[in-house]
């Protein structure tokens, strides 16, 4: 309906938001073909109006590409959106374009390269206060911890990974409740639940599986 409507009054600022929350919207819906479609639907029109648009633009169609796993295209998207938003001044884009870069690399075991990104958002989201993009870092840093505790065959090195999970899962955690937020304390409880099982600390792995 809201597409029909901005189509009539030829509204390109209404249309490149209708176009963009329906691209979101598919590739929630796992339709990545629609997503992209819309995606590039807003882009065409933000290029022609306002530039600081596209950043965004650009980091919707590289999550359909992701979820399509088309990897080296996401990729390059998420490498164009954090660029545009970079020079528009859009520091919360350049955040979520990091995370998802850094996302991809923990997909293809770049393990190294994502620590490095992951560490980059959460020093970014420190400097913003933005306390969800926090809680949200110090998730993935753990999860990437636990997992390589869980690939490590070296007893030490295999406690200190763990060890480092525990602690920044309890860090997004300490976040989340701040935030008072169910979806992301609900992340840091299921990271944890891994992470105190790594330690081999049954009983709060437990207690954080019954919080879950």
């Amino acid at each position: 309906i809201a597409l029909t409507i901005f189509q009539k009054e030829n509204d390109t600022p209404g249309l490149i938001q209708t176009y963009a929350n329906l691209a979101l919207t598919y590739y929630y819906l796992n339709d990545s073909e629609k997503s992209i479609d819309y995606a590039k639907l807003a882009l065409y029109d933000a290029r022609k109006i306002q530039k600081k648009d596209t950043g965004n633009i650009y980091n919707i169609i590289g999550l359909a590409y992701m979820s399509s796993n088309q990897l080296d295209t996401a990729l390059f998207y998420f490498s164009q959106s954090k660029a545009i938003c970079e020079s528009t001044g859009l520091s919360s884009g350049v955040i979520n374009s990091l995370g998802n870069i850094a996302n991809i690399y923990m997909s293809q075991k770049e393990y190294s390269k994502a620590l490095d990104i992951y560490l980059q958002v959460k020093e970014l989201s420190k400097k913003e206060n933005n306390k969800v993009n926090l809680s949200l870092s110090y998730v993935n840093i753990s999860n990437l911890y636990t997992h390589l505790g869980s690939l490590s065959n070296n007893k030490t090195e295999r406690e200190e990974y763990y060890n480092a999970a525990v602690e920044n899962g309890e860090k997004a955690l300490e976040y989340a409740l701040e935030l008072k937020s169910l979806t992301h304390i609900n992340y840091a409880y299921y990271q944890l639940i891994y992470s105190y099982k790594g330690v081999e600390d049954f009983q709060k792995a437990l207690e954080y599986s019954e919080k879950y």
